[in-house]
């Protein structure tokens, strides 16, 4: 009986040194390690985002109106929160011509007219990220299906608190170096 409990006590011996305790190190260890990647992960991300929104934000951001709605308020707001380069251009079909990779995005007023659709497929053609600013409503289904069908870098909205919104959004989402 004395030598079956000694031997259970060196067994639990070996189990507890050689097996349960380097087993719980690793175990804890891997977590900790976990944790560390982690963080550094995310702050990497951060900072490439942060880098990313701050490239962004130096370039300007084109502003096409329409002769009914010259964007004045639109442009006053981007330009009081005093990060946006705002670039306010004529409704002349011909700005398209100046409109370069220089330019982070494009906001343009909607309407149904073909000088917006032309102004709009060349915007795309050039894959520049647009804003379409419009009305609530004023969008009619087979328009926005028009729209939907031809280009995908875009982004409806339809009040100044959005238009912040999805200027910041557009700023921190594509690659600074991409047009």
């Amino acid at each position: 009986m004395l030598e079956q409990t000694s031997n259970l006590s060196t067994t639990l011996d070996f189990l507890l040194r050689y097996v349960l305790v380097p087993l719980a190190s690793a175990i804890v260890g891997g977590l900790g390690g976990g944790a560390i990647a982690y963080r550094k992960a995310r702050k990497q991300f951060s900072a490439k985002k942060e880098n990313r929104l701050f490239a962004n934000i130096q370039r300007p951001v084109a502003l096409i109106p329409t002769k009914n709605d010259p964007l004045d308020l639109e442009k006053r707001l981007l330009e009081s929160i005093d990060f946006f380069n705002v670039d306010p251009l004529t409704p002349d079909v011909r700005n398209l011509d100046s409109i370069t990779n220089k330019y982070r995005m494009a906001i343009i007023r909607y309407e149904d007219t073909d000088r917006f659709w032309r102004m709009f497929e060349s915007l795309a053609d050039r894959t520049i990220p647009m804003v379409i600013y419009s009305k609530p409503a004023e969008i009619k289904t087979d328009q926005l299906s028009r729209i939907q069908n031809y280009y995908t870098r875009y982004t409806l909205c339809n009040t100044p608190v959005r238009l912040v919104s999805d200027v910041f959004a557009i700023m921190s989402v594509y690659p600074e170096g991409d047009s």
